[in-house]
């Protein structure tokens, strides 16, 4: 940071923080279980796996925000992992089953729009994956367009989750 312009902004965040690194999301306070990790200021390739489980269980109804692509794909190779093995339950009607299945559903729906707000797209961009039959298409085309970085500055989502 630049310390002619942030002084007094630095020596806070020094006190907080320490020479350690920074809390990954800008607003912890939104959350649900308030989850704070701090990553290493040289740390842009991403998150880690634990890293990316943290987040995305502390922002688990948010979509508000940024994802970055390693915090999008961890959580969805997890949740596949989790999902995969309940699969002949839910057909079963077990109703918690179920209930832990629309849960993982919206926040797999949430991340994917705050996947969508990296790449400086709006959140109705995943509407489309509701349409019967053309949904898949467009979910496949949508995992396509997730492996590729999102914008590298501030957008209007806000700042750069690797920055």
């Amino acid at each position: 940071m630049n310390q002619q312009n942030n002084g007094a902004r630095d020596a806070d965040f020094d006190d907080q923080y320490g020479d350690f690194g920074f809390v990954s999301h800008r607003d912890p306070g939104l959350g649900i279980f308030n989850v704070n990790f701090i990553r290493s200021p040289g740390h842009n390739r991403g998150y880690s796996v634990i890293d990316a489980l943290k987040t995305c269980i502390n922002k688990l109804f948010i979509i508000r925000g940024r994802a970055c692509r390693s915090e999008f794909w961890w959580y969805m190779l997890v949740v596949w992992i989790l999902v995969i093995p309940l699969i002949p339950h839910l057909l079963s009607n077990n109703i918690v089953v179920m209930i832990i299945e629309y849960v993982l559903n919206i926040s797999v729906v949430a991340v994917a729009v705050r996947r969508l707000h990296d790449k400086d797209r709006s959140g109705l961009w995943v509407l489309p994956v509701f349409i019967p039959y053309l949904g898949f298409l467009y979910t496949l085309l949508l995992m396509f367009c997730f492996c590729f970085r999102g914008t590298p500055e501030a957008n209007k989502y806000g700042v750069d989750p690797l920055a």
